[in-house]
């Protein structure tokens, strides 16, 4: 109809704006949306609103990504007590290190390594909707 995009069309708009949306996560997304009806059809104020959550969530992951690096001051892959200690200190904030040991310790969940990868970094921002 007019002014609606059938569920299978949300997949191909999602992809030409480079975004691989899963099967699963299409559907729970389009029953989200489209509670009231059973049409498999979004109304175009429903699609926008999908269009600007993706769009939130792309930002956000390109902030965390652009994070990461004033942290290690791009010499590493991974945030170390000093490098914490350095960014506390150049906020201002005076940090204990058994505050940041307990930091290192909240986000280091997937090596346990006693350092923070990206990818440990990455979960702890979304996690803290800090981005």
């Amino acid at each position: 109809g007019v002014n609606t995009i059938h569920a299978r069309d949300l997949k191909v708009a999602l992809r030409a704006l480079g975004y691989e949306p899963e099967k699963d996560r299409m559907k729970k997304i389009i029953s989200e949306i489209d509670k009231e009806s059973l049409s498999n059809t979004l109304m175009a104020d429903e699609f926008e609103r999908i269009m600007q959550a993706k769009l939130f969530e792309y930002e956000n992951e390109t902030e965390i990504h652009k994070a990461f690096p004033l942290f290690t001051q791009g010499k590493s892959d991974y945030i170390s007590i000093d490098d914490l200690r350095r960014v506390a200190r150049e906020l201002g904030e005076n940090l204990g290190d058994e505050v940041l040991e307990e930091m290192i310790r909240e986000a280091d969940v997937l090596d346990h390594d006693g350092v923070i990868s990206r990818d440990e970094f990455f979960r702890v921002m979304k996690r803290e909707n800090a981005y």
